[in-house]
């Protein structure tokens, strides 16, 4: 990761360049000293936060509810997790003593026989159409809504159940949406798939690097939507 020195240095030669004399023209030249120090800083906080991305968000909650949904489970080159409603598996390199085991974040290794994972993920054909995520959007109405919610209740609170996202009149939370976001992002992709006609399949990520889905949900009239 860049240092926050070298930054710095980056900032004094754009502030030097008021004081310069050359030939060059100075105004163009700290403009494309302005832009290095942009991209730098942007793709550096891309780094920060693609490093926060772990499987085990996405893991069941309830402890001892199911044990086996608290873990993530190496399966044949993917690592898999899932919480009931959302399913993440990455295609990642991990030792061959842990093909087929299954761990809490712990460690603690839990024996049992995993979900058939494999088994509910559609088939994709073409019936099934890519939509981009619209990241900027939904950031700024979940963050509209925290207000919202805060300034009605003290503690406040990340995510509210009937906050709710809808495309091609499918609906989700808007905490799953948010939880396939950031494994397509993990996987390299800006877009998920949903089948043209039954809104009842899963809204679906794939690629070479993973596999990830969740569930639409149905209607409410009493729910907060954003179009999307």
């Amino acid at each position: 990761m860049l240092q926050e020195s070298s930054i710095k240095k980056l900032n004094n030669i754009y502030n030097l360049c008021d004081n310069a004399y050359c030939d060059v023209d100075i105004n163009q030249f700290k403009d494309d000293i302005r832009k290095i120090i942009v991209e730098v800083i942007r793709a550096e906080s891309a780094k920060v936060k693609g490093e926060k991305f772990s499987l085990y968000n996405y893991v069941e909650k309830n402890k001892n509810y199911r044990p086996v949904m608290e873990c993530v489970y190496h399966d044949s080159g993917y690592k898999v997790a899932c919480d009931g409603g959302v399913l993440v598996a990455l295609k990642e390199d991990y030792d061959t003593s842990l093909e087929g085991r299954m761990f809490k974040q712990n460690g603690e290794e839990v024996e049992g026989r995993y979900p058939n994972w494999r088994s509910v993920i559609p088939k994709r054909d073409d019936n099934w159409i890519p939509v981009k995520f619209n990241e900027k959007v939904f950031n700024e109405w979940v963050e509209e809504r925290r207000a919202e919610f805060k300034a009605q209740n003290a503690k406040g609170t990340k995510w509210q159940e009937n906050w709710q996202v809808r495309v091609e009149g499918r609906h989700t939370e808007a905490k799953r949406y948010h939880m396939l976001m950031a494994a397509a992002k993990k996987f390299g992709t800006d877009c998920f798939y949903i089948h043209k006609d039954d809104v009842c399949k899963a809204w679906l990520v794939e690629n070479e690097n993973g596999i990830a889905i969740i569930m639409p949900l149905y209607d409410r009239s009493d729910y907060t939507y954003l179009d999307l």
